[in-house]
């Protein structure tokens, strides 16, 4: 193949630096490290997606009760339903492992757009924390 000619399938997992890879597996261990420290219990909110959800994979689905439907939370917990009572401690270790990802993308983000301000990303991440 020659230099630059396009290829049949992107490769995602060669196009991320290496140390980016290295922060993603940290903030992901270290998400679910956190479920060890802090009891991984859902709020009000989860609590009725996985309501929903369960519902949902049984075939119904009531939203009498419960906060404002937000299908794509509900969708995630129809397919946690089958995994019965880890299905909440999964939640909250997915939700957590998101929300520090979201925090490693935003530091990359804002590191890039700042040409290279390391401050820049702490903030940024700083901010998706909070």
């Amino acid at each position: 193949m020659r230099v630059g000619a396009p290829t049949d399938r992107l490769d995602l997992a060669r196009s991320y630096d290496p140390a980016v890879k290295r922060a993603l597996l940290i903030a992901v261990g270290l998400a679910l490290a956190s479920t060890l420290v802090v009891a991984p219990a859902p709020s009000y909110d989860p609590w009725a997606w996985l309501l929903w959800g369960r519902e949902i994979a049984g075939g119904t689905l009531s939203t009498a009760e419960g906060p404002a439907f937000k299908p794509l939370p509900v969708a995630v917990c129809a397919l946690l339903s089958p995994l019965g009572d880890a299905a909440p401690w999964l939640w909250v270790a997915l939700v957590r492992c998101a929300a520090a990802i979201g925090a490693v993308l935003a530091f990359e983000l804002a590191r890039d757009l700042a040409r290279g301000s390391r401050l820049a990303g702490v903030l940024a991440a700083a901010g998706v924390l909070l």
